[in-house]
Formats: C-alpha cells, sequence, structure tokens
C-alpha cells in the first residue's frame, strides 16, 4: 500500500523537517503539535518517531482526531503506509471501540 502514498509523501512538509521534531519529542514527556493542514502533523511525524526508536521502553505514541470517523480512517492509512495490518502496530480507541494490542505503537 505504500505504493499508493509514495507521490503524496513526498511533498509533505514534514517528510523533509523530519529530524528535528524527533529530538524535540525525545526530550519532552507530552507534546502538543500545530501546523498547517496536510503537512503530516499526524500521518507522517509519528511514523518519524517510531522509525526513530521513540516507542522503545514501553513507549506509545498518540494522536487525538475530534471525530470517530477520523480517527479510524487515519489509522488507516498510517497503517498503509507503515505496510502493517491496522490493529496491531497501528490501532485506534473510541469510546468502547478498542483496535489495538500490546504491541500497538501508534494509537
Amino acid at each position: 500500500m505504500l505504493a499508493s502514498f509514495g507521490g503524496c509523501r513526498v511533498h509533505m512538509i514534514a517528510l523533509h523537517q523530519h529530524i528535528n521534531p524527533v529530538r524535540v519529542f525525545v526530550h519532552l514527556q507530552v507534546t502538543v503539535l500545530v501546523g498547517e493542514t496536510g503537512s503530516g502533523k499526524t500521518t507522517q511525524i509519528p511514523q518519524f518517531l517510531v522509525q526513530a526508536g521513540y516507542c522503545n521502553k514501553n513507549k506509545l505514541v498518540c494522536c487525538t482526531q475530534p471525530r470517530r470517523v477520523a480517527a479510524m480512517s487515519v489509522a488507516k492509512r498510517v497503517a498503509d503506509e507503515m505496510d502493517v495490518r491496522l490493529g496491531e502496530e497501528v490501532g485506534y480507541t473510541i469510546r468502547f471501540e478498542d483496535l489495538t494490542c500490546p504491541k500497538t505503537k501508534l494509537k
């Protein structure tokens, strides 16, 4: 599935600036990220953190979404980009619906 997103991913701002945000996240317990629509805040930055080893030592990257459909579609897209199965490394929790497992790193 990554190939289907490959063209879009190259143009995202976050892709070209991924080193600085990763350094910031390593030293802070909670970080709120603000940026333009389409800059990769929800889809790209979490992947950079996983690739950088941030989710080792029982850490988890969480992204909040204001609506149920947004949470589900973002989780699906990120799982597709990472070429993993939704509900395993990438999952979501919405009210009483929990599509995660013990090896989930992005939620």
